[in-house]
């Protein structure tokens, strides 16, 4: 998948093993390559396609996203052997995908999610003019958005991240 979308990536199998995680661990002597390739990377802003896949107990913001209700679907916990329910064996999980598509129009696609949030920004949108919002081929919202102050501040007290900043909070029913 990494191939079809472009990213460039190292994949390393070992055969260490640790002796509380077995051979699910990241080794040490990859550190230093590790810490290398994150020294080259940069963040840009706000990507124009966001695609988040959740399990009820890991629903919070990703990006300029937040999945806020979904319908009956996996729950992970600590225990995992206990929670090997039938959701969990049949990977039924919430998927969004979030595509700005053109300017001021942004495309969403769903599965098993009831109600979402967009946070959007000037990276996004021209927050001046009219937003459309379609979800699964269905228009959720069009007219213009309202930018808060209150929401700004909110946004960057939880985030801490001055580079991405969101003005602007538009909750959505997904459609039936």
């Amino acid at each position: 998948r990494l191939d079809e979308l472009g990213y460039a990536y190292t994949f390393r199998e070992h055969d260490l093993s640790h002796p509380m995680a077995g051979g699910h661990f990241f080794p040490r002597q990859e550190l230093p390559d590790l810490v290398a390739w994150l020294d080259t990377q940069r963040r840009g802003r706000s990507p124009d396609t966001v695609v988040v896949v959740r399990d009820a107990s890991h629903l919070g913001t990703f990006g300029w996203v937040r999945i806020d209700a979904t319908d009956r679907i996996a729950v992970l916990t600590e225990n995992l052997i206990e929670g090997r329910d039938e959701l969990i064996k049949n990977r039924v999980y919430a998927r969004l995908e979030a595509d700005v598509v053109a300017p001021n129009r942004i495309a969403l696609r769903t599965e098993r999610v009831r109600r979402l949030t967009l946070f959007l920004n000037e990276n996004l949108a021209d927050l001046s003019r009219p937003v459309t919002v379609v979800i699964n081929d269905k228009e959720a919202h069009t007219g213009p958005v309202d930018t808060s102050l209150t929401t700004l501040l909110r946004q960057a007290r939880l985030r801490q991240d001055w580079s991405r900043l969101y003005p602007v909070e538009l909750r959505l029913s997904v459609p039936d």
